[in-house]
């Protein structure tokens, strides 16, 4: 299949993500591997996968996870999402990469994310043009805010956050705008449901002082 871009222009990079792919291929079919850390996942995707990294850490929250999952895929998630916004390499505080979950729910979504990756799966369009960094570091703030929405402890709230995590990044991986653009109206709805949700508790906790 032919690159959206000069082969010339995107040689390297794409050896890199290849690697990556690669790499996030093979941590999934290890079967000797029951748990992941965060440290394991960003020693796989490597430092500039930020956007893979988002998805990986965003997808669980997707479905009803057991209590307190949220809180510790919550945290690398804004951070992950805030390190997308500003262009910078994804890194996480040794505290947070330590922290370890289960790997069978994150095995679909890896082996997803690593075809994703790899610049032959991508298909080419108008809509996959390479994506601007302005748009990519837009997108990021938007995650960055949804993710803050996902830590909140709202019995299944954090799902259509998590959920328009997801889409954001599948567009920005595919380099697809109309992704990109779902994932926003989703993000939007999020925060009108989750606005919703704190004002109807607040009203509640008014009304019986």
């Amino acid at each position: 299949m032919e690159s959206c871009t000069g082969p010339q222009s995107r040689s390297a990079a794409n050896q890199v993500e290849a690697g990556s792919a690669d790499a996030l291929r093979r941590l999934a079919e290890d079967e000797s591997i029951q748990r992941v850390t965060a440290a394991q996942l960003l020693e796989a995707m490597g430092e500039s996968a930020s956007a893979a990294l988002v998805l990986l850490f965003a997808a669980p929250n997707v479905f009803p996870m057991p209590p307190g999952t949220s809180t510790i895929l919550g945290a690398p998630l804004v951070l992950l999402a805030l390190q997308l916004a500003i262009g910078s390499k994804a890194r996480l505080p040794s505290v947070i990469s330590r922290q370890s979950i289960a790997k069978a729910p994150l095995v679909s979504t890896m082996r997803r994310v690593a075809a994703w990756l790899r610049p032959s799966n991508r298909p080419c369009s108008r809509h996959h043009a390479r994506l601007p960094g302005l748009a990519v570091r837009l997108t990021g703030v938007v995650c960055a805010m949804l993710a803050l929405l996902v830590l909140l402890p709202i019995p299944f709230g954090n799902i259509p956050p998590a959920f328009a995590i997801c889409l954001c990044c599948i567009g920005i991986l595919r380099d697809d705008s109309r992704w990109i653009i779902a994932g926003w109206g989703v993000g939007v709805g999020a925060f009108a449901l989750v606005s919703g949700v704190l004002y109807g508790l607040g009203t509640f906790i008014v009304d019986r002082i």
